[in-house]
């Protein structure tokens, strides 16, 4: 009777960090989002952004300008450690 290969033991990879540069106006405070769930809120252009799972994640910024609705998203590579991404509200 053959018996199945033993399994490769998975670590739980380290998990991705960003620091996050909002450039652009906005009023009062900005939602960001990795892969569409909102991870943080803030008032500041400034982000930290923690425990982020390595792979292709969307990140993305919502906000308020006046009336209008200010957004935007990008696709980025998240590894493991800290990175640096700068997003444009328009």
């Amino acid at each position: 009777m053959r018996g199945r290969p033993p399994r490769p033991q998975r670590r739980p990879g380290k998990p991705g960090a960003l620091n996050l540069t909002l450039s652009g106006e906005f009023d009062d405070e900005v939602l960001i989002s990795v892969d569409d769930i909102e991870v943080a809120r803030s008032r500041s252009k400034t982000i930290a952004l923690e425990r982020v799972v390595p792979g292709l994640r969307k990140i993305s910024a919502h906000a308020k300008k006046g009336a209008k609705d200010v957004e935007t998203a990008l696709m980025v590579d998240i590894k493991p450690g800290l990175q640096r991404l700068e997003l444009v509200l328009d």
